[in-house]
């Protein structure tokens, strides 16, 4: 009957649409409420300068989706949600009909918060619940203050009932007057003003010699701020040859809170304030190689991997919902950010450490099934490896890879282990990676297809050219 398969082809479609719709908003940072402290501590006039100016009337004039870009040197974050604050008020109460302002505030400090990708999730995300979300006569319903969208990949050990705010203090408020976006000193950042008089680190926790020289010195070349409990677990393994739980020290809040201007608390995450970086690039290589060697020594703890189980074990791929991370342990850290801090570190990358990780099929079992679980269920590989080279492949680790091979040479898996890495090579965007393995095994039309697909869903930079070259494909 053409209704019934109508009835059941618009089913399945729905069906779909509720499954993405779920990964987007599961994606998407979340929105926090503004702290009315913070705000009441405002000059009264800070928005106002901003309402009445003449960018501000000319962008609220403008029809459908539009963007305000507001920068300056200080209480950014603060001036923006009295902003937003203002907006929502006048909505509320016009006659024109409700018009819901969005805002995301970017973090310098934090990855996930710096760059266009999280700001698109994050408005992409929003119209989407306001779209499902419609009253009786069928009209978008205001947007509620504060949307909490537990990400897979944002803070999901906090109390999301919390009222925060993203920004820090500052004792010299100064906001910029101009909103011009080409102004030679605009930022995209909250303030980065210091409290002055901040008691240095005391803790009986704490040496003051090696063991708070340790924390700034994690805090400093961590790839993304760590919770207070992960930075615990990442300080114990200093100096530590065969560490186990035994080793795990308690690092209090009140230690880092107490902790002089280099670092701060905020939302359980630590982060580096006035720590500059190293500009010898031996001792920035050198850091990063000996944080790749920690975090591959705690993941092949036994009593780590029996944790790294659980939420292996009962992942349904096929709901497509993604797991939030593990904030109050260091397993999802160590399982994402090893393979970055291994190419960070440059002349000093542990080659032969991360070869006897490998080797062990209990580790290799252990890091590819996490890997996988808190993966981005939307651009990660359809599937869990065994093998180290289709691994080493969509990490872009070439001289693993290269490793990997020439000790399974001979082996009977090797071509197809070899076609598996071309295709992650090409869906993750490693060129170099692709042109590697077109040159060590003969690859079939089948697979230099699938690569082909997989750089075009996913894939960046030239891994569709080095594909498109091959004198195989057809």
């Amino acid at each position: 009957m053409p209704e019934l398969e109508t009835a059941i082809a618009n089913y399945l479609n729905f069906q779909m649409q509720t499954k993405y719709l779920r990964l987007v908003h599961s994606q998407a940072p979340p929105i926090h409420p503004a702290d009315p402290a913070r705000l009441e501590r405002l000059p009264a006039n800070r928005a106002d300068r901003i309402l009445n100016s003449t960018i501000y009337k000319s962008w609220s004039d403008l029809k459908g989706l539009a963007v305000l870009h507001l920068h300056g040197t200080a209480n950014v974050s603060d001036i923006s949600q009295a902003v937003v604050e203002r907006l929502n008020e006048a909505s509320g109460s016009s006659k024109k009909g409700r018009k819901g302002t969005l805002y995301f505030q970017f973090r310098k400090d934090d990855p996930r918060f710096c760059n266009l990708q999280a700001m698109l999730a994050f408005l992409l995300s929003a119209k989407m619940n306001r779209r499902d979300s419609t009253d009786e006569l069928g009209e978008p319903n205001e947007l509620e203050r504060a949307y909490h969208f537990r990400g897979w990949s944002l803070d999901d050990q906090l109390d999301v009932l919390a009222l925060r705010t993203w920004s820090l203090s500052n004792s010299e408020p100064f906001m910029i007057s101009r909103l011009d976006d080409t102004a030679a000193d605009a930022r995209i950042s909250s303030d980065t003003g210091t409290e002055p008089g901040t008691p240095g680190i005391i803790d009986c926790n704490l040496n003051l010699t090696k063991d708070a020289q340790d924390l700034l010195y994690c805090v400093q070349y961590a790839i993304r701020p760590m919770s207070v409990e992960e930075l615990a677990i990442m300080t114990s393994l200093r100096d530590q040859t065969n560490w186990s739980k035994d080793h795990q020290r308690i690092l209090t809040r009140d230690t880092v809170e107490s902790s002089n201007s280099q670092v701060y608390l905020m939302n359980n995450e630590v982060y580096p304030h006035n720590l500059p970086l190293s500009v010898e690039s031996t001792t920035t290589n050198k850091a990063h190689g000996d944080l790749t060697r920690r975090c591959l020594q705690y993941l092949q703890d036994p009593a780590v991997q029996v944790e790294i189980k659980a939420p292996c074990d009962t992942y349904d791929p096929d709901g497509h919902t993604p797991i939030p991370l593990l904030r109050h342990n260091l397993i999802t850290y160590a399982v994402m950010h090893w393979p970055l801090h291994y190419r960070l570190a440059g002349d000093s990358q542990p080659l032969n450490y991360v070869s006897e990780f490998f080797q062990d099929p209990r580790n290799r079992l252990a890091w590819s099934c996490a890997y996988y679980t808190f993966g981005n269920p939307v651009t990660r590989s359809p599937r869990s490896y065994f093998s180290p080279i289709p691994l080493f492949s969509m990490l872009g680790l070439d001289d693993m890879l290269t490793e990997s091979i020439r000790t399974e040479s001979g082996s009977p898996t090797l071509n197809i282990d070899a076609r598996l890495a071309l295709v992650e090579a090409a869906r993750y965007g490693h060129s170099t990676t692709v042109k590697l393995l077109m040159g060590t095994t003969i690859i079939d039309n089948s697979t230099l297809r699938d690569a082909v697909d997989a750089a075009a869903s996913f894939g960046l930079g030239g891994a569709p050219t080095r594909l498109s070259k091959s004198r195989c494909y057809n």
